[in-house]
């Protein structure tokens, strides 16, 4: 890019180009020709865990469609068998000639099932036991080093003993630990104890490196003033100009959790081949629906295995009274935890992908970002990363209203009622429809939203697109032909669409596009 074209040019010419190199998506004869998109999406009694959730088929060839992906200017192919993966890349090479780009031929690979390190990455396609992702040795054993330096520091020192570390070295450790665990994103809980030493060095935290909480800054208003009311003044630091100080020292001291992360780290990066890490498995997995919910004092969580509704798991109870002073977010995923640890073990699950429904966006989003600023729901988050490693379940967590826990019951089974939604023998199905889109759940969207939306000149109205068009109208590709050269350009036009995604693969969009 230099410094004389704007990121948004570059990339955007590479998107034009992009549309070109795939042609005409009706030419049988063009390497990336597809007839239709297909869904494979949860809800479906015929979801397949195995496929794409969202895929282009070739009906003419009965296959999934060859496809590009590119990283900045690298371009790769993918195919169902290795002769389509070298034709195509010699149609694509052809293409960027063509458009005056450069093709590096030196640089290009013949087709393979297992290849090199691509943007941080290592994939292996095995046709018995599906595709898995890893990263180079030499990743590998940076990672034990790292670990290894760190590991050796803790054992030499006791478990109550302070240390200091070069603040700059540790945040380079952390960079590439953050790279590794692009890969390994289950490992990403783990970085805490690297993230809480980073930021130790602020006045707001206690020795762990978790953010203080309400309790510790009164007892450091009484030790102060002598008055725990005096907390808000603690806690800006308006008793100590030292703690409002920007500089970030050389040294940092080291939180009491580090060691505990050195040795999980240790143990996963164990052994002298990287980790296989399953990305989608070749055999059809089990598929489990389950919701859980916490009401005040009580707990309930309901789990159906897909295809077999006539069988339920479920369970229901009461907090202890040590859990009187813990927080709603807590309890709600407590349960959650509690419950998918117990209906791992008691059905022996593995190779099973489990969809979780609960009301807590905060449990959500806890989840999926690996990690919380809470250390009692960052402990519950690691157990849910564990149970994941160990058991070998991939877990789906799906934020749903209070109204539709409610209705699937799982709330009255948190208040010991025992006769409401799949209790009384409704379908779990009925209530986790995340196959169907916005419109087909609710007829009525459609025209309330053209009532508002379609004001104006004929330039407002708008297309409703189907799962073909996301990959044409909404991209602006609305026709296209041959030119001179009897090379397929497509033709654009700015066009305003509504994307009724279904919830397995997305919400309801809405987007406009601009000149």
């Amino acid at each position: 890019m230099g410094l004389k074209s704007s990121p948004y040019n570059c990339i955007r010419v590479s998107l034009w180009s992009k549309d070109i190199i795939k042609g005409d998506r009706h030419d049988i004869s063009n390497p990336m020709h597809w007839d239709e998109v297909r869904l494979n999406l949860p809800g479906m009694t015929d979801y397949n865990p195995a496929l794409p959730k969202v895929y282009k088929f070739d009906i003419v060839n009965n296959r999934l469609v060859a496809t590009i992906c590119s990283y900045t200017d690298y371009v790769r192919t993918a195919a169902a068998t290795k002769e389509e993966c070298n034709n195509k890349s010699h149609a694509v090479a052809a293409k960027i000639n063509y458009l005056g780009q450069q093709d590096a031929a030196r640089k290009r690979e013949s087709a393979l099932k297992t290849l090199g390190v691509w943007a941080g990455a290592s994939m292996e396609t095995d046709a018995e036991k599906g595709v898995f992702a890893s990263i180079s040795v030499e990743k590998w054993k940076r990672v034990q080093s790292i670990i290894g330096k760190w590991k050796d520091l803790c054992d030499a020192l006791s478990v109550d003993e302070s240390w200091n570390v070069n603040r700059k070295e540790w945040g380079k450790d952390i960079v590439f630990l953050m790279h590794v665990t692009m890969t390994y994103d289950n490992f990403t809980p783990y970085l805490k104890g690297f993230y809480l030493t980073l930021n130790l060095w602020h006045g707001q935290r206690n020795k762990e490196g978790w953010k203080k909480g309400l309790e510790d800054w009164k007892d450091m208003a009484v030790w102060l003033f002598d008055n725990p009311e005096r907390w808000e003044e603690v806690r800006e630091g308006t008793w100590s100009s030292s703690e409002q100080s920007e500089d970030a020292p050389e040294l940092t001291p080291v939180s009491t959790r580090f060691a505990d992360d050195v040795n999980a780290f240790f143990s996963l990066f164990a052994g002298d081949e990287p980790v296989k890490l399953l990305v989608r498995g070749k055999n059809i997995w089990e598929v489990i629906y389950g919701l859980d919910d916490a009401s005040g004092a009580g707990v309930g969580a309901s789990f159906v295995k897909a295809g077999d509704e006539d069988k339920m798991y479920f369970c229901y109870g009461r907090w202890g009274s040590n859990l009187d002073a813990s927080s709603s977010n807590f309890r709600e995923l407590n349960n959650l935890v509690e419950s998918l640890e117990d209906i791992v073990e008691e059905q022996n699950l593995g190779r099973v992908e489990i969809y979780v429904f609960t009301d807590n966006s905060t449990a959500e989003a806890a989840f999926y970002k690996g990690s919380s600023s809470v250390k009692t729901l960052f402990n519950l988050i690691l157990r849910l990363k564990n149970l994941e490693v160990k058991a070998g379940v991939k877990i789906v967590m799906v934020h749903i209203t209070g109204t539709r826990m409610i209705e699937e019951g799982a709330d009255g089974l948190s208040r010991g009622f025992l006769s409401e939604g799949v209790m009384r023998g409704v379908k779990m199905s009925k209530f986790i429809p995340l196959h169907l889109t916005a419109f087909e759940r609710s007829p009525a969207l459609e025209p309330w939203l053209r009532n508002w939306a379609e004001t104006g000149p004929v330039e407002h109205q708008f297309d409703i697109l189907k799962p073909e068009g996301w990959f044409e109208q909404g991209h602006d590709i609305v026709v296209g032909a041959k030119n001179s050269d009897q090379v397929w350009m497509p033709k654009y036009q700015n066009r305003n669409y509504i994307w009724p995604h279904p919830c397995g693969c997305g919400r309801l969009h809405r987007r406009f596009t601009k000149g």
